[in-house]
Parts: C-alpha cells; structure tokens; sequence
C-alpha cells in the first residue's frame, strides 16, 4: 500500500476525536499528534521524543533531529497550549 499524505479534513477530524476523549492518554495523545505534524514528524519519531527534546528553556518546543535535518520548532499557541 502507498503512502499519502494527509488531508485538512482528516487532521480536523483527529482534532475533534482527540478533544472529545475521555480517557487518561488524551492529553498524552493530543501532544503527541500535535508535535507530530505541526513538525512533521513519522510516527516512529513522535514516538521516539523525550519529554527533554519537547521543552526548551520552559517553553514547548520541539527539537527535532533527522539524519538530515535539525531544528527546533516552536510549538503555537492553540491545542497544543492546552497541553502544556
């Protein structure tokens, strides 16, 4: 099966299942497939990340490194603000 990117719509639709869990991991998960695209991360890597490489200097940030690319990436205000 070939890979394909995924659409506005699917990411909304993630959103709103993630904020309507009730379960002890939705704040968990919520972070998790945050950082994941707004870095666009593999799921191999979110899984990957330590809580060290998500906060820089107190404020939520990614740090990201991939064979071939490095960089931090400042988490925005939004779902991502009501995690942490």
């Amino acid at each position: 099966m070939k890979a394909r990117a995924i659409t506005p719509q699917e990411i909304e639709a993630i959103r709103a299942y993630l904020a309507g869990s009730k379960d002890h991991y939705a704040v968990r998960d919520m972070a998790m497939f945050e950082i994941g695209i707004n870095c666009g991360l593999r799921i191999s890597e979110v899984l990957a990340l330590n809580v060290s490489q998500v906060f820089q200097h107190g404020s939520p940030a990614a740090r990201v490194q991939k064979p071939t690319v490095r960089r931090l990436s400042p988490l925005a205000d939004g779902p991502s603000s009501f995690v942490f």
